[in-house]
């Protein structure tokens, strides 16, 4: 069984960083690859903005462990991904 789910890192102009534990992350592109800015708004808006490398890897990081610490189901099937969007601004 897939659980088909990934700690995503968004970058989006500023550039500002988002991270967010999601799943189906091909659906954050359209077809033509310019990002689906419904669904980036719905899985993003919660998430801290982050201006700093160092606090986004450490955030994704204490994501990742906390699901892969869970007795019931620790799985992160596509670990961390980088999904840069930097010459977009975060959808309003």
């Amino acid at each position: 069984m897939s659980s088909d789910n990934t700690i995503a890192i968004l970058i989006t102009s500023g550039p500002e960083y988002r991270v967010a534990h999601i799943q189906a992350m091909e659906r954050l592109r359209n077809d033509d690859r310019s990002m689906n800015e419904e669904v980036v708004k719905n899985l993003f808006s919660k998430s801290n903005i982050l201006h700093q490398e160092i606090d986004v890897f450490r955030e994704a990081q204490e994501i990742y462990d906390g699901i892969m610490e869970d007795k019931f189901c620790p799985i992160v099937e596509y670990g961390i991904t980088i999904h840069n969007f930097e010459k977009q601004n975060f959808p309003n």
